[in-house]
């Protein structure tokens, strides 16, 4: 995002190009002055996977091209909520602490109820 103490107030014009297509696409917007509570700008329309190269032209001042690629993103319908399958020593630890809880308060119980004079 251009320097808002600069450009502050100013209409930037946005180039990106879509690496493997090569397609040219140019956004307009103006650089908000400072103290600047949000420092960048959000393009739309970007496919995964993507390389672009972008630069600012502010007047006569051009950036240099600063190159980025896009992740990939997965359909969130495809993500596998399901609980996976537990195994066998899991089953066992689990029967393990609960019988030994069991024990334990009817062992609290008897203590305080029988055993207290």
């Amino acid at each position: 995002m251009p320097d808002c103490s600069i450009y502050g107030n100013q209409s930037v014009l946005l180039l990106y190009t879509e690496a493997p297509t090569n397609l040219n696409n140019t956004v307009n917007f103006t650089v908000q002055p400072c103290p600047v509570s949000q420092s960048w700008y959000l393009l739309g329309n970007l496919k995964n996977g993507t390389t672009y190269s972008m630069s600012y032209k502010i007047g006569n001042d051009t950036s240099s091209v600063l190159t980025n690629t896009t992740t990939n993103v997965n359909d969130y319908q495809q993500i596998d909520t399901g609980l996976r399958a537990r195994s066998g020593a899991m089953v066992v630890i689990t029967v393990i602490l609960s019988l030994a809880m069991v024990f334990l308060l009817v062992g609290i119980i008897l203590v305080f109820f029988f055993f207290s004079g």
